[in-house]
């Protein structure tokens, strides 16, 4: 979701600040164009008494609405059904903001008792009737005109030739401003069907597929049905003289239809973004999974507020921005099919919507993706704190932070891509996104990692935690020290941002560039400082140049400086070290060639070694025969007639 936010909200028990959240009218790097506030502000009270009562299985509502965008006004009912026994809960409760008035609760024909304080229904149920697990419901008749929280639950305003409009954007708390629902995380509906009863002149939108408009004395009644699991904070409407237009896009699956819902004066450039959204449909499945809910729709409704809502099947947009609409397609896969197990894992949803906005133009834009890096990391890099976790979501600003749950989000995910390799990182989404233990329903940061482990074989422990839980971001400064006949030691110190952060697990790429020609080498960076040591064809130094990072997919900041050793120096040098296999021994000209080369482990047994001539330019590569295991092991040799013994580590 991305929304447009210029106002403070003042609430009973809690206030709030804002950010600011631009909508993306075309694809667009800044990332302040695209995410900082999705939220609806709520009263911290509500919240935790809400989450902390008894809960129920709800499997279906049949939600029955009038609606005029002309007025600030609902009513109607919700019916809810479930299965109860008798261990099920003697009573229900539900969310409901007490701006609005409930008319009566009914059970099997009868009315029921319930209490309403602090926006909570307990609804004392009848007794059950069997021993075994039977279809209830409940049915809840109300009106009113809500008070919404945030920058609008549900609004009214108009079009740019000042038409009427209605829509609602509940996400994450303000579902219950408009209708009774639970608005905790952790339980789907099954389905559900939606009966909007408009003027004659207006379309509604909703969830689903459009099932029928029948026309009755009052105006037109539209029914949409919806057959997949779905979060209350997902199911949205709008309502208005909509001009609506469906295109058909061809999927894995079969045909889809698109459809939209939009303001007509704005009808033709709606009609002109077809052919981007086509493709990022197809982009999207083929490369993840077929779109998940292939056998209803998508759509895009229009609304009044910048930006976007990834409502299920039919997101809600201000305009027909190209990246913007590709932000809210991605949240179908991430967000809707799978949604986050809890505010804290935000980042699931926006986190992942970011960075497919960045892979389509990564794919259809190549040039603009390092741009579209670059803007993220300076997103992230305003600030050093933060981690993309989210610790306390009783704050709505926190929770939708567009440097951290999107921007940092989007980067962190761009460094485990680099981390696993295209091939097991997109089988490794693939695979989350057909878990029969997600799919449909809801997901935490854990099930990510184990099923990015699964498919790549690694222990991403460390990096899950120190990118993902821990705060901050790495300070990396890098020395150059060069030696004669193309020998530079790399000096890298790490420090975090934050204090009691870091270090942070990198896999680093420096970019050599030199007049001969140039490198690219990747460095494992995951302690406080290291030493890399490389021998490179360059007899000049002057023009060479270090750049980390070039591409711009590591969040980090950093820093370089060099010297020069081309005089004579004292000590003999080994590197690199640690090594892997061979290695070089590197002295000084002046103090003659090393004689006598011997390698021990470290009970005193010696290695044998192939010892190619000594050259004269004062350094000799060393070639154990046999693949030397991990461990600490010296070498002795004899320099001057002086023997020394230098120490060399085996990783």
């Amino acid at each position: 979701m991305t929304i447009k936010y210029n106002q403070l909200i003042l609430l009973i028990f809690h206030v709030l600040g804002s950010n600011f959240l631009f909508g993306q009218s075309s694809i667009c790097h800044d990332n302040s164009q695209l995410t900082e506030v999705e939220s609806r502000s709520f009263s911290t009270l509500q919240l935790v008494a809400s989450t902390n009562l008894p809960t129920c299985d709800l499997t279906y509502l049949r939600a029955e609405w009038n609606l005029n965008p002309a007025l600030y006004y609902i009513s109607g009912k919700v019916t809810y059904y479930f299965h109860r026994n008798e261990s099920f809960p003697d009573s229900i409760f539900l969310d409901l903001n007490q701006s609005l008035v409930i008319d009566e609760i009914i059970q099997n024909g009868q009315v029921l008792n319930y209490t309403h304080p602090y926006n909570i229904i307990r609804i004392q149920l009848l007794n059950p009737i069997s021993s075994t697990p039977i279809l209830d419901s409940i049915q809840i008749s109300y009106h009113g005109s809500p008070q919404s929280s945030g920058f609008g639950s549900f609004s009214t305003g108009f079009s740019p030739t000042n038409l009427p409009f209605l829509w609602t954007l509940s996400e994450p708390f303000g579902a219950s401003d408009w209708y009774p629902t639970r608005i905790a995380l952790g339980d789907k509906l099954d389905s559900l069907d939606l009966f909007i009863h408009t003027p004659n002149n207006m379309l509604a939108s909703g969830n689903g597929v459009l099932v029928s408009k029948i026309h009755d004395t009052d105006g037109i009644i539209h029914h949409w049905k919806h057959r997949h699991p779905i979060t209350p904070y997902l199911i949205g409407i709008g309502v208005g003289p909509y001009s609506a237009f469906t295109d058909l896009v061809p999927l894995r699956s079969g045909i889809l239809p698109v459809v939209n819902y939009v303001y007509p004066e704005r009808l033709s450039e709606w009609e002109s973004a077809f052919p981007y959204e086509s493709r990022m449909l197809q982009f999207y499945d083929s490369l993840l999974i077929p779109y998940p809910f292939s056998d209803e729709k998508y759509g895009h409704v229009q609304f009044g507020w910048g930006g976007g809502m990834e409502h299920q099947t039919m997101s809600s947009m201000a305009d027909p921005g190209e990246g913007l609409m590709s932000h809210e397609l991605a949240h179908q896969w991430f967000g809707d099919h799978i949604t986050c197990g809890s505010w804290g894992d935000i980042w699931l949803n926006e986190g992942f919507a970011t960075y497919f906005a960045g892979v389509y133009t990564e794919r259809f834009f190549p040039s603009e993706f390092r741009n579209w890096k670059e803007n993220q990391l300076n997103s992230i890099l305003q600030e050093a704190g933060g981690s993309v976790y989210v610790y306390d979501s009783t704050n709505i600003n926190r929770i939708f932070n567009g440097r951290l749950s999107y921007a940092k989000g989007a980067m962190v995910i761009h460094m485990l891509r680099k981390k696993l390799g295209d091939q097991l990182f997109f089988g490794a989404l693939r695979n989350y996104l057909t878990d029969a233990q997600l799919a449909g329903k809801f997901a935490r940061t854990i099930n990510l990692q184990q099923a990015c482990e699964l498919a790549s074989g690694l222990d991403l422990t460390n990096f899950f935690e120190k990118w993902i839980y821990q705060e901050g971001y790495p300070n990396i400064s890098i020395t150059q020290t060069r030696y004669p006949d193309g020998i530079v030691k790399l000096n890298l110190v790490q420090t975090a941002s934050m204090p009691d952060s870091g270090p942070f697990p990198i896999e680093l790429p420096i970019l050599l560039k030199w007049s001969l020609g140039d490198s690219l080498i990747t460095i494992d960076f995951n302690s406080t400082s290291q030493t890399e040591w490389l021998q490179l064809p360059i007899a000049d130094w002057d023009d060479l140049q270090i750049t980390p990072d070039s591409e711009k997919d590591i969040i980090a900041r950093y820093s370089t400086d060099k010297q020069d050793l081309t005089a004579e120096y004292q000590e003999p040098i080994i590197f690199p070290n640690p090594a892997q296999e061979n290695f070089y021994l590197f002295v000084s000209l002046s103090k003659g060639l090393p004689k006598d080369i011997r390698l021990y482990n470290s009970v005193g047994q010696e290695i044998n070694m192939e010892i190619p001539e000594i050259t004269t330019n004062g350094y000799v590569l060393m070639s154990p025969t046999n693949k030397l295991s991990s461990g600490v092991y010296y070498l002795r040799f004899s320099l001057d007639s002086n023997y020394q013994t230098e120490k060399l580590i085996i990783e």
